[in-house]
């Protein structure tokens, strides 16, 4: 082996050291996706999940004023944080509207304490959350219902497109309509 063979060969040991720790670096830097990408914002509403201890400070940056929770009670002790602590350290009001299981049953109690939470928001961009989003959007798309005049096809559609085409559209292959039963 030549002299030029054992530089050549140290030099590709070296490249290779350098991209496997590279590599390897790469792989243990969790890369924290956005609490934003996780949710959907409709107007000056933002809908999603339970969000982070870390994500209030990027709500705050992102011009969120106001959180309205609608966890109940049981679901907010599991939490390693006081949200309601949190919201205020970032300078957000904070509204609790409790919705899902039999204490805190969907009604239109519950709907009517909503609208007022979202009415004293303002102009103010708000997020609204339960664990996962899913209770946050149907409790925004029935405001939108009775406070916004917006019809049911067109409030699911604009708060939770995955909801459309409805799962029963695709097994019926054929459109489905929603429509509000006057009693």
């Amino acid at each position: 082996m030549s002299i030029g063979d054992d530089m050549l060969n140290r030099y590709v040991w070296v490249l290779w050291v350098l991209a496997y720790s590279g590599f390897l670096m790469a792989e243990e830097q969790e890369v924290e996706e956005s609490y934003l990408d996780k949710t959907q914002q409709v107007g000056r509403v933002i809908i999603g999940p339970q969000p982070k201890k870390a994500d209030f400070a990027e709500l705050e940056e992102q011009g969120v004023r106001a959180v309205i929770n609608m966890r109940r009670p049981s679901e907010m002790e599991e939490l390693p944080f006081l949200q309601d602590y949190l919201t205020q350290k970032h300078n957000m009001s904070y509204n609790r509207v409790p919705i899902g299981g039999t204490d805190d049953a969907y009604s239109p109690v519950k709907l009517a304490a909503f609208a007022q939470a979202i009415q004293q928001s303002s102009d103010e961009k708000v997020l609204i959350h339960c664990a996962s989003g899913y209770r946050a959007s149907q409790l925004y798309a029935a405001y939108l219902v009775a406070y916004e005049n917006m019809s049911p096809n067109a409030a699911l559609k604009l708060v939770d497109p995955s909801w459309w085409p409805m799962p029963m559209e695709k097994l019926l292959g054929k459109k489905l309509s929603l429509t509000i039963e006057e009693k």
